[in-house]
């Protein structure tokens, strides 16, 4: 009992720093495909407007 009320504690709080690591993650990760599609699209525009990519 004691063992299994210990593990539970320790579990809760893990997953209390658990939960915004990953979400902080899943937002970066989020943000950084966003960017880099815009970004290409923005090459694929300049590559269109001069016709030397």
């Amino acid at each position: 009992m004691v063992t299994r009320r210990a593990w539970n504690k320790e579990g809760g709080i893990s997953l209390r720093l658990i939960l915004p690591i990953a979400s902080f993650t899943i937002s970066r990760l989020l943000l950084l495909a966003a960017v880099t599609s815009v970004k290409g699209e923005v090459l694929d525009f300049f590559a269109r407007l001069f016709g030397t990519f």
